[in-house]
């Protein structure tokens, strides 16, 4: 299938997305409701009203997870080949790899774990443990490193769409049959069952990409009914 450059207009759409989505994800790192829970449970109307928006911003915190997961294989994939892949490597490595390094090492002097050993503490920095809300960039990073395999899977639509499928019911599978065999430390349950959890959106977004990148950027889906269901969806998602 042909591949056309980003579309500009659509490229200034993801922004606005991911910048908006992005407030939504500082906002749910505030903790309001819990920092705050002495203040603001009075009953009063701006109470009632905060409260609301912060279980608003708590969905949408949520909604702006999966939809950085599904445009990052977007992105990735729509004009991969395994040739572009040292190229991707050098950029991801400056642009995520250092921050995630720098960050951690900040988190690492501000939570005064000095007394980590020498093993622990590079595990600690490369898994994002002193700085917990950056676990979605150890996952992009990962999932990248995977992804000359990942391109020679899905590149075969049929067999792509059957485990795209598959995998939408592999979370739930996960955590109910397979998570308590696999490692019993509680912390290392959550980051590997939330790992799970959005691989289903991410393989959508490789999908999308390899097989129906023109199709998503003249966003042939913005029909009538395709939009009311979405909007229902949301909905009843944030309700």
């Amino acid at each position: 299938m042909r591949k056309q450059s980003l579309d500009h207009a659509f490229s200034n759409k993801i922004t606005i997305f991911s910048l908006f989505l992005s407030i939504s994800i500082v906002c749910v790192h505030l903790n309001p409701t819990w920092d705050f829970e002495t203040i603001t449970n009075n009953g009063g109307f701006f109470d009632v009203t905060f409260n609301y928006l912060n279980d608003l911003l708590t969905s949408l915190g949520s909604l702006a997870v999966s939809f950085f997961f599904l445009s990052s294989a977007y992105l990735l994939y729509r004009k991969y080949s395994f040739l572009h892949f040292p190229e991707k490597l050098r950029r991801r490595f400056l642009t995520l790899f250092i921050p995630l390094l720098l960050w951690n090492i900040l988190c690492l002097i501000y939570k005064l774990r000095f007394e980590d050993g020498f093993l622990e503490t590079l595990k600690n920095i490369v898994l994002s443990n002193y700085d917990g809300p950056l676990w979605f960039v150890v996952q992009i990073l990962v999932l990248f490193l995977l992804s000359p395999l990942f391109l020679w899977v899905f590149k075969n639509k049929w067999v792509g769409g059957v485990l795209m499928v598959i995998l939408y019911f592999l979370p739930q599978l996960f955590d109910t049959f397979l998570v308590r065999h696999i490692v019993e430390n509680e912390q290392q349950l959550a980051v590997l069952s939330r790992t799970i959890y959005y691989l289903p959106i991410y393989f959508t977004g490789t999908y999308l990409a390899i097989h129906f990148d023109d199709f998503v950027q003249e966003e042939r889906y913005r029909k009538n009914f395709p939009v009311v269901i979405s909007v229902l969806v949301l909905v009843l998602t944030l309700l």
